[in-house]
């Protein structure tokens, strides 16, 4: 993987481009075999864990999902919550 980016596109100027570059650097080290998703999935998991793989912005339900779920304990309800 190559990357020619100019310097003030980096995570240091652009925050949110920060964990843009770590997802991209983990699924890549995924993909060889040399990181593997934590163990600990679910509300346990620490909130960086958790962030890199997947963040709240990346998530979309159906919101006639989640006006069915008021006391639900499925994992598509944990979704809405």
């Amino acid at each position: 993987m190559e990357v020619n980016m100019s310097p003030n596109l980096s995570s240091a100027h652009f925050e949110a481009n920060a964990r843009m570059y770590e997802q991209v650097v983990f699924n890549t080290l995924s993909l060889v075999g040399v990181a593997t998703r934590t163990a600990r999935i679910g509300y346990n998991m620490p909130e960086n864990e958790r962030d890199i793989a997947v963040q709240d912005r990346d998530i979309e339900v159906y919101s006639s999902e989640c006006t069915r779920c008021e006391q639900c304990n499925s994992d598509i309800c944990k979704l809405c919550a």
